[in-house]
């Protein structure tokens, strides 16, 4: 009943097209939400390539999705504020009406703030974990947000003001209340960059160290990325199933679906329409069973499961190869009009 009463709530899908990281969802989320046009195949196009980092402690594996928020595309416009807590103190803000009134002047607000604080959150009271937000709107008593919440879906659902105090001023990774102000530019044009699908399939097929700044070779890139995720699951059970994230799995079931979009749109070029479309999603279908079976294998830690994982990874790696292969090498003998 609480959604009655609101003030005013800023355009927000139920579901954006990308939900496994809040750092997907909410750029997509927003731009889904008030693109005048369809952005599904906007946005599949720039999900091409994927990246597996040896590195990261979390968020190993996910799609590469350059500016995110479409900043540099003037898509929405950003401002940041950056500053320590006792100067924030200090200049007598009072954050929460300030928050709201940039909600009414149509600005989302993202920022990070400690979800021990947070009742819809699944660490409430149970440890100290930062983590990022993002605010669509506000009332009177609070805020509304979006994100993974305790029953482990993505949500809107509500913040009250005390607790959105709390959760901003108990962060734990610095002393710093940072946050940023992002307004849709309703006259963006997304602008749809055809002629770079082949230099990304190229790269996704064939070169598995884009970053030539990574001297550690630390991150893989498009199929070795996906080589190197079915070696994470394997890893992790050798070790006792240490942690398992399904948000790479689900990573990898959108990656199938964004690639499905794309070949169907770059298929109408070709000579074999149906084969391609037929192949992604098979191969779309296989990333669907690995992420139900690598979520099972979370909480059932049934070693054997994983010979079923290891199985579809090889299965979906060979129809990618041979297809996409075939789909490159057609596409680069013909043109296609924007």
């Amino acid at each position: 009943m609480r959604w009655l009463n609101l003030s005013i709530i800023l355009p927000f899908p139920e579901e954006p097209l990308l939900l496994a990281y809040h750092n997907k969802a909410f750029p997509v989320g927003v731009i889904q939400a008030n693109s005048k046009a369809n952005i599904t195949l906007w946005l599949a196009l720039k999900t091409v390539n994927c990246m597996f980092n040896t590195q990261a402690f979390r968020n190993k594996f996910e799609l590469c999705l350059n500016d995110p928020w479409g900043i540099k595309a003037n898509i929405i416009e950003q401002q940041g504020v950056n500053l320590r807590k006792e100067t924030f103190r200090s200049l007598n803000i009072d954050i929460i009406e300030f928050f709201k009134s940039m909600i009414r002047s149509g600005a989302y607000i993202t920022g990070s703030f400690n979800e021990r604080f947070i009742s819809g959150k699944a660490d409430y009271q149970v440890r100290d974990f930062d983590h990022d937000y993002l605010l669509i709107g506000s009332d009177d008593g609070g805020f509304y947000s979006a994100g993974y919440i305790k029953t482990g879906r993505f949500e809107k659902f509500y913040i009250s003001n005390g607790e959105l105090i709390d959760g901003l001023k108990n962060t734990t990774k610095n002393n710093k209340i940072s946050f940023n102000l992002l307004n849709y530019n309703d006259n963006a044009e997304l602008k749809i960059e055809y002629d770079k699908f082949l230099i990304d399939l190229d790269q996704y097929l064939t070169n598995p160290f884009i970053s030539l700044n990574d001297e550690t070779n630390s991150k893989y890139y498009g199929i070795a990325a996906i080589r190197r995720l079915n070696k994470y699951f394997f890893e992790e059970i050798e070790n006792g199933f240490v942690y398992i994230d399904k948000r790479y799995s689900k990573s990898l079931e959108e990656h199938k679906k964004m690639m499905c979009i794309s070949v169907s749109y770059f298929s109408e070029f070709t000579s074999n329409k149906s084969f391609y479309v037929s192949q992604s999603q098979k191969a779309y279908n296989l990333a669907r069973i690995i992420h139900r079976l690598g979520f099972k294998i979370t909480f059932v830690k049934d070693k054997t499961i994983y010979e079923r994982i290891n199985y579809y990874f090889r299965e979906m790696i060979e129809i990618e190869l041979r297809y996409l292969s075939e789909l490159k090498d057609e596409l680069e003998k013909r043109s296609f009009a924007e």
